[in-house]
């Protein structure tokens, strides 16, 4: 006697794909985002339809696996797209490089086109970029951290913000100004941009603050509220250093006004 294909419940659907952290919260399976459902499967179920389309799929083959312990297990296909993803970004590798007849033969993984891996890796892109938009708070500081690498100039840029969920000690063994400092327990640290410096004049004030600026709009947060205060705050921590400052100016100054010699000058005693 054939079998056929029966609906599978939203219940066995949510316990396949949701692991239950307490009564009425439930974590996804695949993108780890929370949901609370104290009555039903509905903010559940919407949440797979909305994000994971393929989620009955998914389900399915998750119930005939029988896998009791809601173990994720990759499969071949996605761990070696994976794979070439990493050498690639780690390495600075051009995409061309998977193509590469020598490439091919003496690597250890499946061999992937160049098309393949320019897709996956927008997939990737936009799905940390979309993340990172969706955890952004309405209000959050800006922090910059710059580094040298092989005389190459770095910026990083990070947003800032305090998130309980983040503190996991008692806040009483602490003083109270500890918790001022960034490396308080509940300070969550979020990386928007990692850019290369490619010439002198990137890392000027103006080109930094063009950079922040863009990088905000892309995670849809408005600069432009704000940049009055930035200029302010700026300007009040530099004013400890106008003194310093003026130096390197007025050495300039003076060296643009020094005059080439005359070469009848050059052979006198």
């Amino acid at each position: 006697m054939s079998s056929t294909n029966q609906p599978i419940s939203n219940k066995l659907v949510c316990s396949r794909m949701f692991t239950k952290k307490s009564r009425v919260e439930y974590l996804c399976s695949i993108c780890s985002k929370s949901y609370k459902s104290a009555h039903g499967y509905t903010n559940l179920i919407t949440h797979l339809r909305t994000y994971h389309p393929s989620y009955l799929e998914d389900a399915s083959r998750a119930a005939k696996v029988r896998n009791a312990l809601c173990v994720r297990v990759v499969d071949d296909e996605t761990r070696n797209i994976f794979h070439w993803c990493e050498r690639v970004v780690m390495d600075s590798l051009p995409l061309r490089f998977v193509e590469r007849k020598m490439t091919r033969k003496n690597s250890s993984l499946s061999s992937i086109s160049e098309k393949t891996l320019e897709k996956n890796l927008m997939h990737v892109y936009e799905a940390a970029e979309a993340r990172v938009a969706e955890e952004l708070p309405a209000s959050f500081g800006i922090v910059l951290d710059g580094s040298t690498f092989n005389g190459r100039h770095f910026i990083a840029i990070f947003a800032v913000f305090n998130d309980p969920e983040m503190c996991h000690s008692d806040v009483a063994d602490e003083p109270s100004e500890y918790y001022s400092d960034t490396d308080c327990y509940t300070r969550r640290f979020l990386l928007l941009a990692f850019c290369p410096l490619g010439v002198e004049e990137d890392i000027g004030a103006q080109s930094l603050f063009d950079l922040i600026a863009d990088t905000l709009s892309r995670n849809n947060k408005s600069w432009e509220l704000c940049t009055s205060w930035f200029k302010l705050a700026v300007s009040d921590y530099m004013a400890d250093y106008d003194a310093l400052l003026t130096k390197p100016h007025a050495l300039m100054t003076k060296l643009r006004t020094i005059k080439e010699p005359s070469q009848n000058e050059f052979i006198r005693f």
